[in-house]
């Protein structure tokens, strides 16, 4: 979906997260990015990639050979946001941005995993978090989050 707070959140992005970690940082987002971000992802020096493009979730999954997703789709909550079913427009219409987060985490696996052949070797670590967040604190330090688990 629209970052709309990236640029509000971008220097507390930059101090409190990639800053303290010295990383290497991978945004997707929608098409429709505003002139802000232009400014706002100025303030990552070690910005790697963007990729803004129509998030087109319900054209992604009717085209993928994944089986199953129709029966999740009906499941009632705001978790699906970003599917626009034909089956009942009324049903699929929903508040979220559940698939729009997951779908932007593929596009960053994608990037991730480009410039890990690129450079010859994979990244240690990969931290996934919300461009919309205001970090207040910085992040825990690597050494409390062990490299084989998921954190």
């Amino acid at each position: 979906g629209l970052l709309r707070a990236l640029p509000e959140v971008a220097k507390s992005i930059q101090d409190f997260l990639v800053g303290p970690l010295d990383a290497d940082l991978f945004i997707s987002g929608p098409l429709e990015a505003t002139k802000d971000w232009v400014t706002a992802l100025a303030s990552f020096p070690t910005l790697q990639q963007v990729r803004l493009e129509k998030e087109n979730v319900t054209q992604f999954l009717t085209s993928s050979s994944l089986d199953g997703w129709r029966r999740i789709v009906h499941i009632k909550g705001n978790w699906l946001g970003c599917y626009e079913g034909d089956e009942d427009p009324e049903f699929m219409r929903r508040w979220g941005a559940g698939l729009c987060l997951i779908y932007s985490h593929r596009q960053c696996r994608e990037m991730i995993t480009d410039a890990e052949a690129k450079r010859g070797m994979q990244y240690e670590r990969v931290i996934f978090s919300r461009p919309h967040f205001r970090w207040l604190g910085p992040h825990l330090p690597l050494r409390f989050l062990q490299p084989d688990l998921i954190w």
